[in-house]
C-alpha cells in the first residue's frame, strides 16, 4: 500500500468534510508524517540519548514531535514519494525495533474547520470519549484506571536481566478494597509538564 493509497482512505473516511476532487489534491491537503517514538538508548552508566532517526538521519531531541518521512532522499508528501513509498517499505527501513505510528495533518484549505472540528468530536466519541458536560460515572472511572496501556518510546522499561530498554504493557488492578475509601477526583487531563483545564461532571450517585 502506497502514501498516496493511505491518504485516499482518510479521503473516504472524512469525505463529508474534505472537499477533494484529485488524487493531487488528496496529496497536497493531507500530509503524513512519522510520530517519533524512538527509544532511548543507553550511552554509559548514566547518560542515555535516542539512536538516529532512519528518515531525516537526525538524532532526535527530548521534544521532538513529528519527524518527515523521507526514504532515498525522497519525501514521501511529494509527487513522486506518495506513489513510490509503501508502507512495507518504511516498515523495512526502520531498523530499530518499535511501532510505526503515523501522524496526519491536514491542511486549512479544501475543508470547513468546523465541519472538521465536528468531525473529529464524533470520532472521539466512539473512541468512548466524553461530550463537554456529559456526566463519567465511577464505573468509568475504574475501568479507564485498569486500562492496559503500552510502554514505548521514551518510555520504555529497563530490563535488568538484558540490559537494555523494552516495550512492556503496563496495567493497573483494584484487587482488594476498604471498607471505607477515599477518592480524589481530578477535573483535569495530565500533559506531561502541563495540565489541561477542561473539566467534566462526574456521576457520584453510587451505592
Amino acid at each position: 500500500m502506497s502514501i498516496l493509497e493511505v491518504k485516499t482512505i482518510l479521503r473516504n473516511l472524512l469525505k463529508s468534510v474534505l472537499k477533494l476532487d484529485s488524487d493531487t489534491d488528496t496529496n497536497d491537503a493531507i500530509q503524513v508524517y512519522v510520530r517519533d517514538n524512538l527509544p532511548m538508548v543507553a550511552m554509559g552508566i548514566y547518560s542515555k540519548k535516542k539512536p538516529e532517526c532512519e528518515f531525516c538521519k537526525e538524532v532526535h531531541g527530548q521534544r521532538d514531535v513529528l519527524c518527515d518521512l523521507v526514504i532515498d532522499k525522497v519525501d514521501a508528501n511529494s509527487a513522486e514519494g506518495c506513489k513510490k513509498i509503501t508502507v512495507q517499505q518504511i516498515l523495512d527501513t526502520m531498523t530499530t525495533k518499535r511501532n510505526l505510528i503515523f501522524a496526519v495533518v491536514i491542511s486549512g484549505k479544501n475543508h470547513n474547520y468546523h465541519e472538521l472540528k465536528h468531525a473529529y468530536k464524533k470520532f472521539q466519541l466512539k473512541e468512548g470519549e466524553n461530550e463537554k458536560g456529559a456526566a463519567i460515572t465511577l464505573a468509568e472511572c475504574f475501568e479507564a484506571f485498569e486500562e492496559e496501556e503500552t510502554l514505548t518510546g521514551t518510555d520504555q522499561w529497563y530490563c535488568r536481566d538484558c540490559k537494555e530498554h523494552r516495550d512492556i504493557h503496563k496495567k493497573l488492578e483494584l484487587y482488594k478494597i476498604p471498607k471505607i475509601m477515599i477518592l480524589h477526583l481530578r477535573r483535569f487531563r495530565s500533559k506531561r509538564s502541563a495540565s489541561n483545564g477542561e473539566s467534566g461532571f462526574f456521576n457520584l450517585a453510587y451505592a
